[in-house]
């Protein structure tokens, strides 16, 4: 799976979950401007992704009061940290402690 994959994956995901949670008038941020983009564009492909991106759309389409939006990484270098931490360790877990790098960056952006 590619990283954009992931992305739009991830961003599938997300929307599934507010909408359980039935929380309207949601703005979805991501770093990932080519998902952002593709969501948005006409094109469509038949690859993997490409279905992925068809499904945000349809639920977009489904849910009028959803929005995604591109945010850049350096607004939210906790997540990125968190996502490079999983990276190193693909093992599914839960932290029982904010892992150091992380903790550093998220004091950094509270102060």
């Amino acid at each position: 799976m590619s990283p954009q994959e992931g992305e739009a994956q991830a961003l599938l995901f997300a929307m599934k979950w507010v909408k359980q949670l039935s929380i309207q008038r949601v703005i979805l941020e991501t770093d990932c401007k080519s998902v952002v983009d593709q969501t948005y564009s006409q094109h469509n492909s038949i690859t993997e992704g490409g279905v992925l991106i068809q499904k945000i759309r349809n639920t977009l389409k489904a849910d009028v009061d959803y929005r995604v939006s591109f945010v850049s990484r350096k607004c939210y270098m906790a997540a990125d940290a968190m996502a490079r931490s999983s990276i190193e360790n693909p093992v599914s877990h839960i932290f029982q402690f904010i892992p150091t790098n992380v903790n550093q960056i998220i004091e950094m952006e509270i102060y």
